[in-house]
């Protein structure tokens, strides 16, 4: 609710400073609305820190509804006597009038940085409509399919009607803010912002409703003009509708960035180069003006270490507090006094001699664990070079999204080995779990996913690493293909029956002559594009 308030309150300011447009001043009304449009494009480069289309937008969209009030201020203040080229500049209105909402239209999908290029490549045709309607109006003198005037133009600055193309070109523009409102609320992964969306109305409604006043001749008149005119209501809607945006959070800005780090735990300050600072979160410890440029490493107090490190334009400084490393220490020196005599000393040898062989254990594992995984492994190095060669953010995400999925079956496969090591056996809620973070993590490639377990008791440990390998490398190879993926577990009287269903599966069956070798018996059926995948595992207790 406090978000709402705060949005009223700004499309009031917008109203307000709209209205000063109507102060009785001679040739005050154009100068001002240029000077607002101008700060209107200062703000939102301020607010809209991350360089990129998506401010590049916002930034084009603003500097439209600049060139509308400039033609408003040529057309009625320098051409009163030129009638063919004010008829023309009469014309040029409509170019911004088309062109704002398409541009607010390519801002919405441009606020998804993760599907950018291929969603505006997939709507450049709305662009091409626009420059149709476009052509139509400028070239209206010769087809008049818009605008129908006298024989010879004759008194054309009153005496004209609308045509077909008129009414299409007014519907396609607010097709076109229906649908700017639509994605940018689609695309809102903040669900207090999705329920708040509703105020992106107001701008909408107040705007329409003025529209309307103003083609029907109602609205109210001030100084014997009219108290708005159809450029000024545009400017409202529009930078209303972007404000409620921001506001909301359904276009990203650089807002409280800097409470962010206030109220995090680290203890932690920013300063610049004359060691005034600029961020400070509320654990950091108050320093001198000598202490701030300190070297790196630097003892400050009993038990806490100052470290810095050079940023852009200034410093970082955190504290470590070292009382439990120092404590530590002291115990080692007591330790040292109990180890001279010869007893304490052999008994801390036989301790050691156990460690070590634990230790050469667990490595055993590790060992195996890396050998196992090293294709994997590799993967993600190729994968994280390749991402750092990347120029465009798709690509980036795509090949962070895959890094995210190998990872997750390494952190898996290592657990069950883990657990291997000391049992014969698995639970099997513990392969489950396995399944399930590695389904999650591929559904941020945009395939949905479902786990259900209902099974219990445990199996074989091999038999359960056997088939995990296998499931990741069926899905691995058709991640590309995949629509769809779910696992399903449950027990029958012997055997724990685990269900793969892939939809749009293409490749990999021959993987399965892995487990048949094993002895694991497979099921598979395969109906249209769906692929039903049963392993049958034998089960050794409850």
């Amino acid at each position: 609710m406090q978000d709402v308030k705060r949005v009223l309150k700004r499309l009031l300011l917008y109203f307000l400073l709209l209205l000063l447009a109507d102060i009785p001043i001679p040739y005050f009304s154009n100068p001002y609305l240029l000077t607002l449009c101008s700060c209107l494009i200062l703000y939102y480069s301020h607010r809209v820190s991350k360089k990129g289309s998506l401010k590049m937008l916002i930034n084009a969209t603003v500097g439209m509804e600049l060139l509308f009030i400039l033609l408003r201020s040529i057309k009625y203040d320098s051409l009163k006597e030129l009638d063919v080229l004010t008829r023309y500049f009469w014309y040029l209105f409509y170019v911004p009038v088309l062109i704002i909402p398409l541009l607010l239209f390519y801002t919405s999908l441009a606020v998804d940085q993760q599907a950018q290029p291929s969603v505006q490549k997939k709507w450049g045709w709305c662009a091409w409509i626009t420059t149709i309607f476009i052509f139509l109006v400028l070239t209206n003198d010769f087809h008049q399919l818009v605008f129908h005037f006298q024989p010879n133009f004759v008194n054309w600055n009153d005496q004209y009607s609308y045509e077909t193309m008129y009414y299409a070109l007014t519907l396609w523009q607010y097709v076109l803010y229906i649908l700017s409102a639509f994605f940018m609320i689609k695309k809102c992964r903040v669900m207090r912002s999705r329920k708040q969306s509703w105020v992106i109305l107001i701008p909408f409604t107040l705007g329409i409703a003025m529209l309307l006043l103003l083609a029907t001749g109602n609205m109210p008149m001030f100084n014997g003009d009219e108290l708005f005119e159809f450029p000024d209501i545009i400017l409202f809607m529009v930078t209303g509708v972007m404000e409620c945006c921001m506001q909301l959070g359904l276009i990203p800005t650089n807002n409280y960035y800097g409470m962010l780090f206030q109220k995090s735990m680290i203890g932690a300050q920013i300063i610049d180069e004359k060691g005034n600072s600029v961020y400070k979160s509320m654990n950091a410890v108050d320093l001198s003006e000598s202490q701030l440029f300190l070297s790196d490493g630097t003892r400050i107090e009993n038990h806490t270490i100052l470290h810095k490190m050079k940023l852009h334009g200034g410093y970082g400084l955190w504290q470590d507090d070292v009382a439990y490393l120092d404590s530590m220490n002291e115990n080692l020196e007591k330790v040292k006094e109990r180890l001279s005599k010869e007893a304490e000393i052999n008994r801390l040898r036989n301790e050691l001699k156990e460690r070590q062989i634990m230790i050469d254990q667990r490595s055993h594992v590790y060992d195996t664990i890396a050998i196992r995984t090293q294709i994997q492994s590799k993967k993600i190095a190729l994968l994280a070079d390749e991402a750092l060669q990347c120029s465009s953010i798709e690509c980036i995400e795509k090949n962070r999204i895959k890094i995210v999925i190998l990872g997750a079956y390494i952190k898996r496969y290592a657990n069950l080995m883990l657990i291997s090591a000391d049992e014969n056996f698995i639970e099997i809620g513990e392969f489950a779990m396995s399944i399930s973070e590695v389904l999650r993590s591929i559904k941020l490639y945009g395939i949905s996913v479902e786990m259900v377990n209902c099974a219990k008791g445990k199996v074989i440990t091999e038999l359960i690493l056997i088939v995990f390998e296998t499931i990741e490398e069926l899905l691995e190879m058709n991640l590309e293909f995949l629509q769809g993926v779910s696992a399903y577990l449950r027990n029958d009287e012997k055997h724990i029956l685990c269900r793969l269903t892939l939809e749009d599966l293409r490749v990999g069956l021959e993987k399965l002559e892995k487990v048949a070798y094993k002895g694991i018996q497979t099921k598979i059926v395969q109906e249209d594009q769906i692929t039903y995948i049963t392993f049958i595992l034998e089960k050794v207790g409850d």
